[in-house]
């Protein structure tokens, strides 16, 4: 299956998925929390700079989505977040998501698609009944990159994956309401 349909597959999955998970006593809490967010994330789990929508499903679950761009990468980012709620707006999150990118190599002379995998723990600032977000993360990313090896003995050369780590950070500002 081509990258390209499986985004599409991913997509829609998360879109039909989260239609269960939004929980049924919305209207009881719709009042106590501000369940709508944008902001602009720098670094972090996007590439370069990303514009977010976030979508808070219950005090302590949400879902962002978004887009990101950097100079020769573009993409689309996704993740879920557990929130730990300290006082007030103060919360702890940590999450897990998605990035599907493109990049282009001006070396090589052509484009490559990418997931990667990305957590996130950090703090975030968010009133419960809207205004100014702000979030600071740890974010690694992690990668996996195909390389041949080569059997001396044999003269054989297989294909193996190599897993790496990327610890990035990111800091975001935003409006929630």
């Amino acid at each position: 299956m081509s990258k390209n349909k499986l985004l599409i597959v991913y997509l829609l999955f998360i879109t039909i998925g989260l239609s269960y998970v939004y929980p049924q006593d919305l209207k009881q809490t719709e009042k106590e929390l501000s369940r709508t967010a944008f902001y602009f994330e720098l670094l972090g789990q996007g590439i370069g700079l990303s514009i977010n929508a976030d979508f808070r499903y219950t005090q302590s679950f949400s879902f962002r989505i978004g887009l990101s761009h950097a100079i020769f990468a573009a993409g689309v980012n996704s993740s879920f977040y557990y929130l730990k709620n300290i006082s007030g707006g103060h919360n702890l999150e940590v999450g897990a998501g998605l990035n599907f990118f493109e990049v282009t190599s001006l070396f090589l002379g052509g484009t490559e698609e990418r997931i990667i995998p990305t957590l996130a723990i950090g703090y975030r600032y968010q009133p419960k009944k809207g205004g100014i977000v702000f979030k600071i993360d740890f974010t690694p990313w992690f990668y996996f990159d195909k390389e041949l090896q080569y059997d001396h003995r044999t003269g054989e050369a297989k294909e193996v994956y190599k897993i790496g780590v990327s610890p990035l950070g990111g800091i975001s500002l935003g409006y929630c309401f």
